[in-house]
């Protein structure tokens, strides 16, 4: 296990629930080893802020977006544990893809 806080698609992760701790590896959900500097999140706030950005735009790398989507899927995952994993990341995909997290987060940053 790589140790990052969420989950990076660089090895095996782990997850704790309410139903037990869950091991997953790579090649279980479908994915190859994502290299660490391919989901750089960039050394200044302002780049992060760029790639952030550029990744809700739909303009995100494949590792980028992987990642993201992943992590959006064990959250779907943890509302709707009846769902499988493939379901939880399709429907993450398909916010992405539509523009419609883009749209969620543009909402938020109106909230005064």
């Amino acid at each position: 296990m790589d140790g990052y806080d969420e989950i990076s698609l660089t090895g095996s992760f782990k997850t704790y629930s309410n139903f037990g701790e869950k091991l997953y590896t790579l090649d279980q959900l479908g994915f190859e080893k994502v290299n660490p500097q391919d989901i750089s999140g960039g050394s200044t706030v302002e780049q992060s802020a760029t790639i952030f950005k550029e990744v809700l735009q739909g303009n995100g790398t494949t590792a980028q977006n992987n990642v993201v989507l992943t992590n959006a899927a064990l959250a779907i995952k943890t509302i709707h544990h009846e769902k499988s994993f493939s379901d939880c990341f399709y429907e993450a995909e398909e916010s992405l893809l539509s523009k419609k997290a883009l749209k969620s987060f543009t909402n938020l940053l109106a909230v005064k």
